[in-house]
């Protein structure tokens, strides 16, 4: 329970990191990108696919807050690590479009240094995601092996019970006529 808990923790972060993400992508689109060049319209496609995964890992939170099933949780864990890839890479390919010869001296490098800094934080958010489903993966190989340990050590009690019921049996029986 705690790994699927620690889990739900992650993605609100994770959820935080994308929508800052997004904020800033928002704020440099409508910065900086107004024309409709191949270099705007490079940056308003980052800016929707951006849009889309951070509203797909609201998505997932909401939908995993609402069940139990830890299935469920394992799928949206993947599902946002899918959605974070798509973030971080839209920020490295506007970043690149920033030092583009057309837009390099357009931008300031505060804005370009953000851009680099969102991107270091959802990659550090994407480790973090990727280390909760370990760890969830771990428990359950953990769990898995310790359930067939004790169904082994309760067949081998089985058996012993069995025998000594047996045992018991041929003392407490009567003698057949053929052992007089």
């Amino acid at each position: 329970n705690n790994v699927y808990q620690n889990g739900l923790r992650v993605l609100e972060t994770v959820y935080l990191n994308a929508y800052d993400a997004k904020i800033l992508i928002d704020l440099v689109q409508r910065t900086y990108f107004t024309v409709n060049d191949q270099e705007g319209i490079r940056v308003r496609e980052q800016q929707n696919r951006t849009a889309k995964a951070t509203s797909e890992i609201k998505s997932q939170i909401e939908a995993i807050q609402s069940v139990t099933e830890r299935e469920k949780i394992d799928q949206g864990l993947a599902k946002t690590e899918i959605s974070l890839s798509v973030i971080y890479n839209g920020l490295g390919i506007i970043r690149d479009i920033c030092e583009s010869p057309i837009y390099k001296g357009k931008i300031p490098d505060g804005h370009k240094t953000s851009l680099d800094t969102h991107r270091s934080t959802i990659n550090s958010a994407l480790t973090t995601l990727i280390r909760a489903r370990q760890a969830i993966s771990s428990t359950k190989i953990t769990n898995t092996s310790r359930i067939n340990a004790a169904e082994a050590e309760v067949a081998r009690a089985e058996g012993s019970l069995q025998s000594a019921e047996d045992q018991l049996a041929l003392i407490l029986a009567p003698p057949r006529g053929e052992d007089l």
